[in-house]
């Protein structure tokens, strides 16, 4: 795996670790060995964005951060996990930011999709491909209630504020003056309109099973079934339907593919990870939003021309993006090489 020497600059921050700033060994995070700023390659900024830039005062610090580094001549790695999808301005070009959710027509500046990182749902045991059957299963575990997009639109007409990071002025920042804004969760809706289309499809087999909240809503004891049952419905699904949520992005498209099943992508003008080295078109069934109340069309006639052996590619192929490329790991080297590379 290709690894670079990594000066870890936290500033005057606190937050939540980020995925590659995690250790991976002693004096090593996950993208090379911890080394000083006058050894480095690379700056990498060890929290996760989402959990401590919230307001321009963040956000002035964090430009102070990588104009620092840049003065040493280092480039400054950042990670961000949040729905927020507005191109972002945290002092690129100097800066690389790495993030979940983003449109492929919108214009970002040293700015990259990221992929969530999901754990590997055989641990140690071993991945076999599901064999193919005339009729497939379309497989969907999870929230799609609409409840929550009408309290996230209250909200928003309301200007909901939130306490002040420590550091600031005593009050609270509005909605408003919020760095990473959460957009109104439109994927909600575009499940509903998918799963109403499999529901009543008498070519693929819907699967469905519907949450009335999201997994981390539920109590931790819960959770610990609900993880059992989902996985079980993975493995047991030929296909699973991967939607965005309020960020345009799918946390069960990662899942899915680490299991080594079919993704049915809806695309809302999705930008993925890796496309360079990842066929996206190739490892799923593509839905256009325009097609979506004919999704189950769409899957049979894939389902139907791949046949026995192109159904097996599949998924061996959506199990070998995961373990080369969108785990920890994997994606650690991808990011090295680009930094090398690419996005030098």
């Amino acid at each position: 795996m290709t690894q670079m020497r990594v000066a870890v600059t936290p500033g005057a921050f606190t937050g939540q670790k980020n995925t590659l700033a995690r250790s991976a060994g002693e004096g090593c995070v996950l993208l090379g060995p911890v080394v000083s700023p006058d050894q480095a390659e690379v700056a990498l900024f060890p929290f996760d964005l989402a959990s401590c830039l919230r307001s321009e005062y963040d956000r002035s610090e964090l430009l102070d951060l990588v104009a620092s580094n840049a003065r040493r001549g280092l480039r400054t790695l950042l990670l961000l996990t949040h729905d927020h999808v507005a191109p972002l301005n945290v002092g690129q070009p100097e800066s690389i930011v790495l993030r979940t959710s983003m449109q492929w027509s919108l214009a970002y500046c040293s700015e990259y999709p990221l992929p969530i990182v999901v754990d590997d749902p055989y641990g140690a045991g071993t991945f076999e491909p599901r064999p193919w059957t005339p009729l497939p299963v379309v497989g969907f575990i999870g929230h799609s209630g609409i409840l929550g997009l009408h309290r996230a639109a209250r909200a928003a007409r309301a200007g909901v504020t939130g306490p002040v990071p420590p550091g600031h002025v005593s009050g609270e920042i509005s909605m408003v003056d919020e760095v990473l804004k959460t957009p109104l969760n439109i994927g909600l809706y575009i499940r509903q309109r998918a799963l109403k289309a499999l529901r009543s499809s008498e070519i693929v087999r819907a699967w469905i099973v519907e949450r009335d909240r999201y997994f981390f809503h539920f109590d931790p004891v819960a959770r610990l079934q609900l993880r059992d049952e989902y996985l079980r419905h993975l493995f047991s699904s030929d296909y699973i339907l991967c939607v965005r949520g309020a960020g345009n992005f799918s946390i069960r498209l990662f899942e899915t593919l680490a299991a080594g099943r079919v993704p049915v992508i809806v695309d809302t003008d999705l930008a993925l990870p890796c496309a360079d080295v990842i066929d996206w078109q190739g490892l799923g069934v593509w839905i256009p939003i325009g097609e979506i109340d004919r999704i189950d069309e769409v899957v049979a006639r894939s389902h139907a021309e791949d046949g026995v052996e192109g159904f097996e590619q599949r998924q061996r192929a959506a199990r070998a993006a995961f373990v080369d490329v969108l785990s920890a790991k994997g994606f650690a080297g991808y990011v090295a090489q680009h930094l090398q590379v690419e996005w030098a």
